[in-house]
């Protein structure tokens, strides 16, 4: 089978995958093997396990009905689809449990979340799907701001600064999204029935080496009219830190939840965190943004 390389969250993936969005590279030693192949049906030595999921310090392996997939020691991710699935939801699968098992078993804090680059910093907006991140990350591409990731926020320390690693440009959008979201989307690319998603592959320039994160935004739904933000304190950092770690679930059967703990606080006690509520639909995601703006700066 034909493999491509790609560069993503600071690794060099050799993939039987194609995976649209992430950038190609051509002479790079690989630092993690992506093929298709046989899983098996359970671990051995068990640490951990839950809905479609098993953990052990070295691999973790998802049970879907569409596919099964080992991530195993941080260098390698096996997947073996069921008879008759479409790419699209492999590939959805693999960015998705694939890559947040991978990120944590190379000890980079995965965020669910979106991140522009202001230049030569970069700005995380994390929430929960359906809240509104997406919205906002397709409004700031169109003002001029690059993307750096629509889904996960790929923390790493660097030299004792917190810096995020670019990951793919690729924004998935509700089918419902035109009739809550006003007109500012131009297009809404592929229309993927399994996620009930449009799909969009944002073209730009994205760096290749990771930025410092100056700031975490926390996205919530207030229930009440009108928008506001708020510093966040200490406790709440470290709440709102924990509440949107991507794919939580694995942490406890990897035996990293101690130090994900000592990761979150250090972000908490380092790194500003701004609380942005967020009214029930529609939402006016235009001056939203325009006092997000104002706060990049501040």
């Amino acid at each position: 089978m034909v493999c491509s390389r790609y560069r993503v969250y600071g690794l060099i993936l050799e993939s039987e995958l194609v995976c649209p969005g992430f950038a190609t590279v051509s002479e790079a030693k690989p630092d993690v093997f992506v093929k298709m192949g046989d899983v098996p049906d359970e671990l051995e030595n068990v640490k951990a396990s839950g809905f479609k999921f098993q953990a052990n310090p070295d691999h973790v392996l998802t049970k879907g009905r569409r596919a099964r997939m080992l991530v195993s020691k941080g260098s390698q991710i096996t997947i073996q689809p069921s008879e008759g699935t479409h790419e699209d939801v492999i590939r959805s699968l693999f960015m998705a449990w694939g890559l947040g098992a991978l990120l944590h078993q190379r000890n980079i804090f995965p965020l669910h979340g979106s991140v522009i680059s202001l230049g030569n910093e970069c700005v995380a907006f994390c929430a929960p799907s359906g809240t509104g991140k997406s919205s906002l990350s397709a409004l700031f591409v169109k003002r001029g701001y690059t993307l750096l990731d629509d889904n996960i926020a790929a923390i790493g320390l660097v030299n004792g600064t917190y810096m995020v690693y670019p990951g793919a440009p690729v924004i998935k959008f509700p089918h419902d999204v035109l009739k809550k979201s006003g007109d500012f989307f131009s297009s809404l690319g592929t229309f993927q029935p399994f996620l009930d998603k449009y799909v969009v592959v944002v073209s730009q320039n994205c760096p290749e080496s990771p930025l410092p994160l100056k700031k975490i935004y926390v996205l919530t739904r207030s229930g009440h009219p009108g928008y506001a933000l708020s510093p966040l304190n200490g406790a709440s950092r470290f709440e709102s830190l924990m509440k949107n770690t991507f794919c939580p679930q694995f942490l406890r059967g990897m035996n990293k939840l101690s130090q994900h703990f000592r990761t979150v606080r250090s972000l908490a006690n380092q790194l500003p965190m701004v609380g942005v509520q967020l009214p029930d639909w529609p939402t006016p995601y235009s001056e939203v943004a325009d006092v997000l703006e104002r706060d990049f700066v501040a």
